[in-house]
């Protein structure tokens, strides 16, 4: 177990080596140092941009996907054995950047269609929603318009009821009337 434990911290400290070793190399080309002969790898976005978009939308006549050593920078293929470990190194991590940038995009357009699915889903519930909510609102209609028509109801049974009621009352004072006169 204890040579397992040394193993993994050999190996993380040699991953950070070397990316300290890669960062050190880019810093001293950007700054341009005389102390190595370095060699100027003129690396742009819009390169690294145009190889993603060709990775990721292939022309229909080429169905391969490009490899770095050979298709992205044949111009330093040829004479990278003649430069130092360092200049390797360098190559390695821009191998290793472009790699990352393929796979950054990739999670990132996979993570767009995902959500591009979430809203179509979305927009499906919200059409469900809206035609419940329609029907709700002309149950609600049918109700409201119901109860308007017993109010109305009620209203005129209310009217005849009073009417009876005169009537009624009118009829009672025929009868006191005649009683009276008897």
């Amino acid at each position: 177990m204890g040579g397992t434990k040394k193993r993994e911290k050999s190996h993380k400290r040699k991953k950070s080596s070397t990316a300290a070793q890669n960062d050190k190399g880019l810093k001293q080309q950007r700054q341009g140092s005389n102390t190595k002969d370095y060699v100027t790898v003129s690396v742009t976005v819009s390169d690294i941009l145009s190889q993603i978009d060709s990775v990721l939308y292939p022309s229909e006549s080429d169905n391969s996907l490009p490899v770095f050593d050979s298709e992205v920078t044949p111009h330093t293929s040829n004479t990278m054995a003649e430069f130092s470990a360092e200049n390797e190194n360098f190559e390695k991590y821009v191998r290793e950047q472009f790699n990352f940038l393929r796979i950054s995009v990739s999670n990132v357009l996979e993570k767009q269609n995902i959500i591009t699915k979430r809203l179509n889903e979305n927009e499906v519930r919200m059409e469900r929603i809206e035609r419940m909510c329609k029907e709700q609102s002309k149950s609600l209609d049918f109700a409201h318009n119901e109860n308007t028509d017993i109010k109305t109801k009620n209203t005129k049974i209310n009217a005849q009821c009073e009417s009876l009621q005169k009537s009624l009352n009118d009829a009672n004072k025929i009868i006191e009337d005649l009683q009276r006169r008897q």
